[in-house]
């Protein structure tokens, strides 16, 4: 079996530009205004009051992105250029200044985004994205990935989005601005980010990418966890063959996922650091009716089915 998938996040930017944000009473946004594709999470916005545009949520980015065309279109391009690292390389980037962002009720001021070409960009079918939303646009909101009804909620507080009764909490840390949290994988204790702007086809299949040295670390442990299939992922930078493995358990505060599979990074690209981690993507949630992740209070929230 030979699975496809289109990596989109890794977009993992040594420095974030300052933005201010604030949100609304009410969680945003409504059904028809925001759905999840492939596990990747799409919301619409207006820029400067107009558009409207859809937007792909993206925890793994510590700062924000916006197509080439439409900072273009817009007038927002500033001067100067830098480059971002990927998946699989890096890529030269140009900048822009969103002075008005609106996603539902929640706004974002004097937004810093990266330019690039999002025209590959996983989109909703028939549509393509303006941008890409990171810490700096979502930082001082909680985002509900709603697995049953496959939309995106954007509110001031978790508590706002749904009941957390009986939900487990895995308390994360910002790690350069992208959320980090401690697993176990198969009894090991390994750290991985949040990672919401990686994509892969729809199925029950829990993955989780993993370090090529977090997957030597087990196999050593376990001689058995040998590649099932491989994987072809196009990122920032390029395209890379991944091996597949299945594990025995994925453990996340007091829950536990069995047989997850794991998607075994290749040392290239972001990758390729000495201090370099795995992450875990929507598709690594697939078994709860939902997730949270919580900037307002450092919180992974599983919501149960």
């Amino acid at each position: 079996m030979r699975i496809r998938a289109r990596i989109i996040g890794f977009a993992l930017v040594l420095a974030t530009l300052g933005s201010s944000a604030r949100a609304g009473a009410a969680p945003q946004a409504a059904a028809g205004k925001s759905r999840i594709v492939n596990s990747v999470g799409f919301v619409m916005g207006n820029i400067g009051g107009k558009g409207p545009y859809w937007f792909l949520i993206d925890t793994g980015a510590n700062r924000s992105a916006l197509d080439s065309k439409v900072a273009r279109d817009l007038g927002l391009l500033t001067a100067g250029s830098s480059s971002v690292e990927g998946s699989a390389g890096r890529v030269a980037v140009e900048h822009a200044l969103v002075p008005r962002l609106q996603i539902g009720s929640a706004r974002v001021r004097d937004l810093r985004p990266t330019v690039y070409d999002l025209s590959g960009s996983l989109a909703p079918q028939g549509t393509n994205v303006a941008g890409i939303l990171g810490i700096d646009a979502l930082g001082r909101n909680a985002v509900m990935w709603d697995n049953v009804h496959k939309r995106v909620m954007i509110g001031p507080t978790a508590a706002k989005l749904a009941s957390l009764r009986g939900a487990a909490i895995v308390p994360f840390v910002l790690d350069n601005h992208i959320p980090r949290v401690t697993a176990r994988i198969d009894g090991m204790q390994v750290s991985l980010r949040i990672d919401t702007g990686a994509a892969i086809g729809d199925g029950p299949t829990t993955f989780v990418n993993v370090t090529q040295a977090a997957y030597d670390q087990l196999r050593a442990r376990d001689p058995s966890l040998m590649p099932y299939t491989h994987l072809t992922a196009t990122g920032v930078g390029g395209e890379i063959r991944i091996p597949v493995v299945k594990a025995h358990a994925l453990t996340l505060g007091r829950a536990t996922v069995t047989e997850p599979h794991l998607i075994v990074q290749q040392p290239v690209g972001y990758f390729g650091r000495p201090d370099a981690m795995g992450f875990l993507g929507g598709y690594s949630f697939k078994r709860w009716r939902g997730f949270i992740v919580d900037y307002v209070n450092h919180r992974l929230i599983l919501l149960p089915r």
